[in-house]
């Protein structure tokens, strides 16, 4: 296991980048319309997606563990092509589908913390990002009739807070198994 986090470091790091820049475009563009929202949402959710398969993938090579990483890649792919191929429809549903997303990615992203957070010393770093993630899909659902602005904002600001903290997860890992080697 620590030789696949060690190896795909990165891949937790640029998951990171892709949500900064996301969150960057969302805060610094609120007035986007909800479909425009809908595909730059469906690009990060599958390239996120996407990231999270191929070191689901990876770890099951080396005989790792993978589940919750292939699922959760899988969950991400699979919303970013809805949202590309049906945006007027996904714009109509983008809350409870952000929501519903934010929320599993939250619980997955907390039992990764709970299983290998504690070997790698940064369960925090896991648990604040799961924690956010479910936060956010908690408000989305609890007020449905938020504006497009608003929902960019809160999605903006989610997104800039996971990718730090992936970001950093993805930086610590590689010290960690840094350490260890050297």
């Amino acid at each position: 296991m620590l030789e696949t986090l060690g190896r795909y470091w990165w891949m937790l790091a640029l998951r990171g980048v892709f949500a900064v820049v996301f969150g960057i475009l969302a805060l610094a563009l609120p007035g986007l319309t909800v479909v425009v929202m809908v595909v730059i949402f469906g690009g990060w959710a599958f390239f996120d997606g996407a990231l999270s398969l191929a070191t689901g993938v990876a770890s099951a090579r080396r005989g790792g563990r993978w589940g919750a990483l292939v699922f959760t890649g899988l969950l991400g792919i699979v919303v970013g092509l809805v949202a590309w191929i049906w945006p007027e429809i996904t714009a109509q549903a983008l809350l409870v589908l952000i929501a519903l997303w934010a929320l599993a990615l939250g619980a997955l992203t907390l039992l990764t913390a709970l299983t290998f957070g504690r070997l790698l010393g940064i369960a925090w770093i896991l648990a604040l990002a799961g924690a956010a993630s479910i936060v956010l899909g908690i408000l989305l659902l609890a007020n449905p009739m938020a504006g497009a602005v608003a929902l960019a904002w809160m999605v903006g600001l989610f997104a800039l807070l996971v990718g730090v903290l992936l970001i950093a997860l993805g930086l610590s890992v590689r010290a960690f198994v840094s350490a260890a080697d050297g």
